[in-house]
C-alpha cells in the first residue's frame, strides 16, 4: 500500500468515526427518553430515578406552578378585587410544596412517561395507567441548546400536553430536569 492510499484511508476512516460521534450525539436525548419509558413501562423506579434530576425537577416544577397560579390570581384579583385575591394567594402558596412533590413523585413521573405527556397523567392522579396502555401520540424531542432538550407528544387529540425538559449529564447522558405543564 502506498503512502497516499494510507494516507487517504486514514483521512476516510477519520471522517466515519467522526459522523458516527457526532450521530451519536445527536440521538442521545433519543435514547435517553426511550431508556426512561422503558423503565416506566417496567415500573422500574430504580432505573428511572438514575435517569432523573431530582433537586432540578422539583425546582422546575414549584417554578411552573407558582408562575400559573400567580397568573390566575392576577386574572381573579382584576375580577373579584384585591382582599378576596390576597387570601387566595395565601392560599394558592400553601399547596405550591405539596403539588411539587405529588408531581415529582415516582408513581406520577411513571404514569406521565406511560401516557407520554403530563396533562394526561395529571387528568388521572392516583391512577396508574395499565402497562399494556399505548403511547398517545408521537414524541419529538428537539435539541434547544447544547446542554437542554424538551421532548414533548404531538397529538391532534392534545395540542398543548406539556411535555419533559433534559439535561445533558455528560457527553451522551441526559437527564430529566423539568415539567412542561399543560399551556405553556
Amino acid at each position: 500500500m502506498t503512502r497516499n492510499k494510507s494516507i487517504a484511508l486514514g483521512a476516510g476512516l477519520a471522517i466515519v468515526l467522526l459522523l458516527l460521534v457526532a450521530a451519536g450525539i445527536y440521538a442521545s436525548p433519543y435514547w435517553s427518553v426511550h431508556q426512561m419509558k422503558e423503565a416506566a413501562r417496567e415500573r422500574d423506579v430504580d432505573a428511572l430515578l438514575a435517569r432523573v434530576d431530582q433537586s432540578a425537577l422539583r425546582q422546575s416544577v414549584r417554578l411552573s406552578l407558582g408562575f400559573k397560579l400567580s397568573e390566575a390570581l392576577h386574572d381573579a384579583q382584576a375580577e373579584s378585587g384585591k382582599a378576596q385575591a390576597e387570601g387566595a394567594r395565601a392560599q394558592a402558596a400553601a399547596q405550591v410544596d405539596p403539588l411539587t412533590e405529588a408531581l415529582t413523585s415516582p408513581p406520577l413521573l411513571i404514569a406521565m412517561l406511560i401516557e407520554g405527556r403530563p396533562s394526561r397523567a395529571l387528568g388521572g392522579i392516583g391512577r396508574l395507567p395499565a402497562s399494556g396502555d399505548a403511547d398517545l401520540g408521537e414524541w419529538e424531542a428537539q435539541l434547544r441548546y447544547v446542554d437542554s432538550a424538551t421532548v414533548q407528544v404531538r397529538s391532534s387529540q392534545a395540542p398543548q400536553a406539556g411535555g419533559f425538559i433534559l439535561r445533558r449529564s455528560g457527553l451522551i447522558d441526559w437527564k430529566l430536569s423539568g415539567l412542561l405543564l399543560p399551556g405553556q
